[in-house]
């Protein structure tokens, strides 16, 4: 018995090393769908802890203390924050688009209000 691979479920982000490893072109070549899992980043990529917000446990601390002193990181924010500013968009909106646009159209978001419901669709168009 055989049972086709239909879709592959990855963390994929701007942030993600999943991106770089060419897994959405693997993805693309075999027909199998690519569904971006935390596309935000924990929300570090809509700019929930750009301001000195702190993160909610322990764990997420760690890793948003390391990725927020990254000037790497710091200009990617900058960037979807400019980005957005130009196409009337949210940062998440901009990265979600991303994740949308490369991993083939399909992430699972986590909104935890009817607000960010509507804000993660205002990533589609």
């Amino acid at each position: 018995r055989s049972v086709p691979l239909v879709l592959n479920q990855v963390q994929y982000s701007l942030l993600s090393v999943e991106r770089e490893s060419g897994v959405a072109e693997v993805c693309k070549e075999l027909g199998v769908r690519l569904v971006a899992y935390s596309p935000l980043c924990l929300g570090l990529l809509a700019g929930r802890y750009k301001e000195g917000a702190k993160p909610d446990n322990f764990l997420r601390s760690l890793l948003f203390t390391s990725l927020l002193s990254n000037k790497d990181t710091q200009n990617l924010l900058s960037l979807l924050q400019e980005i957005g500013a130009t196409r009337n968009k949210t940062m998440a909106q901009v990265a979600l688009n991303f994740a949308l646009t490369e991993g083939q159209g399909a992430a699972i978001v986590g909104a935890r209000n009817g607000r960010q419901a509507l804000e993660n669709l205002g990533a589609c168009g």
